[in-house]
C-alpha cells in the first residue's frame, strides 16, 4: 500500500475499503502509542479480521550483518514476547478473554514469509541511492515473520456498529494501541 493510503496511518478510516476483495474485510490496527478514532462502511455479509495487537520483522536482502537475516534472528525480533493485555468490545459488549486469540496453537509464529515493498512505501525506502530517500539496495524483504494477536468477527447486521479495542504488551509492556472503529454495514 501506498504510504499516504497505509491502513496503519490512517486516523480516519477514510482509507478502508482500499484492496478489500473477498469474504473478509481487513481492518487495520495502530503503531505503538497510538490512538485513532475511524469511520468504515462495510458491505453487508463481510466477515471482519483485524489485529488486537502483533509485532512483525522483516529483513532486507542487504541487511548487515548476515546474521540479521537468518529465520532465528527474524522469529526472535517478530515474536511477541511481553504478556499481553487487551480489551475489546463490539456494540459496548466486552469480548471475553481476547488473549486466547494467539497465533497458532500455544502462540506459535506465522511461517517465514517474503514481502515486497513498492513505491512511496511506508518505511520511505527507494532502491535508488541517488533518490534521497531511505536506502535499501532491493525492496524485498526476505525473510519475514510475525506473532500476535488476532479477532475474527462474523457478518454484522446491516446498521451502525461499534468496535473498540485497547492493547498493551507483545512486544512492549508500554505500547499502547487504543482503535475505535464506527462501523457502517451497508446492504448490498
Amino acid at each position: 500500500m501506498p504510504a499516504d493510503r497505509y491502513p496503519l496511518t490512517d486516523m480516519t478510516g477514510q482509507f478502508c475499503a482500499e484492496r478489500q476483495v473477498g469474504k473478509v474485510w481487513f481492518l487495520g490496527g495502530v503503531y505503538q502509542g497510538t490512538t485513532a478514532t475511524r469511520n468504515c462502511s462495510i458491505p453487508a455479509g463481510k466477515a471482519i479480521f483485524f489485529p488486537l495487537i502483533n509485532n512483525s520483522y522483516s529483513a532486507f536482502l542487504n541487511d548487515l550483518p548476515e546474521s540479521t537475516r537468518t529465520e532465528e534472528f527474524v522469529r526472535g525480533a517478530g515474536s511477541c514476547s511481553v504478556p499481553a493485555e487487551i480489551s475489546v468490545w463490539i456494540d459496548g459488549i466486552k469480548v471475553p478473554r481476547p488473549t486466547r486469540y494467539f497465533t497458532g496453537p500455544g502462540g506459535s509464529q506465522s511461517p517465514i514469509y517474503n514481502a515486497q515493498m513498492g513505491p512511496n512505501n511506508i518505511g520511505q525506502y527507494s532502491p535508488d541511492p541517488a533518490s534521497g530517500a531511505r536506502y535499501a539496495k532491493d525492496l524485498a524483504l526476505v525473510p519475514s515473520a510475525e506473532q500476535g494477536y488476532y479477532l475474527f468477527v462474523y457478518p454484522l447486521s446491516v446498521g451502525a456498529h461499534k468496535l473498540r479495542w485497547i492493547a498493551t504488551g507483545c512486544y512492549a509492556a508500554d505500547a499502547l494501541q487504543d482503535v475505535t472503529y464506527h462501523l457502517s454495514i451497508t446492504a448490498n
